[in-house]
């Protein structure tokens, strides 16, 4: 099987797992309030737009490599990259103002009435997505010691994307040193992957 086939083998059972636990937390939403189940909607429908889930493959190719299958747990495991990635991808379309990703509108361009109210559900809906990541690798099933190995490399990770945005942000403003680029740069997509990647190491030790 060669490397675009596998990738699409691992984004499709990604979404078979996606789709049901992002109808569960919109209709949880729905009983708290309608608001915040048409958020849900919205958040759910943004998740599961088509396009290549690399970091959540990455997990399970890593974690397969060394089992030799996938089970429920990396399955919910799986989610949770995901949901942290699009965590970090809703606040990144926000600051920079983006308006579409991947055929659709950005979460705060949805709810734009106005400026703030467009950037603060956003804000909200990325946190949410983050908790959600963390929710599912608490309720994978793996042992105790591993989540918490996991949950140190998801949050560190995290804390390091955070980082590199706010440099990002701010070179915009002002000309950074080929040092200060290097340091922002270093923990983009390469801090994303290595967590990514060790997170189905781990599991699979």
């Amino acid at each position: 099987m060669d490397h675009d086939a596998l990738l699409d083998e691992y984004t499709a059972r990604i979404e078979e797992e996606l789709a049901p636990f992002m109808k569960g937390v919109s209709s949880e939403g729905k009983k708290y309030h309608p608001f915040i189940g048409d958020v849900y909607e919205t958040i759910s429908e943004f998740v599961m737009r088509k396009g290549k889930r690399l970091a959540s493959s990455s997990t399970l190719m890593i974690y397969k490599g060394y089992t030799g299958a996938l089970d429920a747990k990396i399955m919910k495991v799986g989610i949770g990259v995901e949901l942290n990635r699009h965590a970090i991808l809703v606040h990144d379309d926000m600051v920079d103002r983006d308006e579409y990703r991947r055929g659709g509108r950005t979460i705060h361009e949805i709810f734009k009435s106005d400026e703030r109210r467009g950037g603060g559900i956003a804000l909200f809906a990325g946190n949410i997505l983050f908790s959600l990541a963390t929710k599912s690798v608490l309720d994978s099933g793996f042992e105790d010691d591993k989540i918490k190995k996991v949950l140190k490399i998801f949050t560190d990770d995290y804390i390091g994307v955070n980082e590199s945005q706010m440099l990002d942000l701010d070179f915009e403003y002002r000309r950074p040193d080929e040092k200060e680029w290097y340091a922002m740069a270093s923990k983009r997509a390469a801090s994303l992957f290595h967590g990514t990647i060790l997170t189905g190491a781990v599991l699979a030790d």
